[in-house]
């Protein structure tokens, strides 16, 4: 579904981080390491091992505080770290605007950070959790030179139900817990 803008509730934050090859092409391909949790890697067979520092030992999943990787200019072609923090936010989200939520995952990266980190930088100053209010989400359009882009614009609406917020509370859990288990490829199997 694309809408240029829509209302949720967001649940809650899942940190990763990702390793792309250093020159994106045309055909498909998969991340150089991922770390779900934010702590450890998943080092793929292509990951560049001499550029990160580490020695990987089989059986132990490496620190992602220990990898040279997420440093700035550590990126083979452009200024900034390779290895990209990832904000992930699970949320309730009214994507057709009839009031209907439906869990979703928002991922947030490189410039678009910027928006998250402050939006849930207000509810942490607080002590406040994010399912304390409707948010609305929706993308400014920009342009710099011939390249086209746009940036996040995240927004408080309304204050949620309190009677909700439990539910809100284990519906997070279960979603941070499935998408911090790891996954096998099936083909392995």
């Amino acid at each position: 579904i694309s809408v240029p803008e829509f209302e949720g509730i967001i649940l809650g934050l899942i940190k990763q981080r990702v390793l792309w090859p250093p020159e994106m092409s045309e055909d498909e391909s998969q991340p150089l390491c991922k770390s779900i949790n934010h702590v450890v890697g998943m080092p793929s067979a292509s990951f560049p091992l001499a550029a990160s520092g580490l020695t990987l030992v089989e059986g132990v999943a490496p620190n992602c505080g220990d990898c040279k990787l997420a440093e700035w200019d550590s990126h083979p072609t452009r200024k900034g770290p390779w290895c990209q923090e990832q904000f992930v936010l699970a949320v309730l989200a009214d994507l057709e605007g009839d009031g209907s939520m439906a869990p979703a995952l928002l991922t947030y990266q490189r410039s678009g950070l910027k928006a998250a980190k402050q939006y849930l930088g207000g509810f942490a100053r607080k002590r406040q959790p994010a399912f304390s209010v409707v948010t609305k989400f929706a993308l400014t359009p920009n342009k710099r030179g011939s390249v086209a882009y746009a940036t996040p614009v995240i927004s408080r609406l309304g204050e949620t139900d309190t009677d909700m917020w439990e539910a809100y509370g284990e519906n997070y859990l279960a979603i941070r817990s499935f998408l911090q288990t790891p996954r096998t490829d099936d083909a392995e199997e």
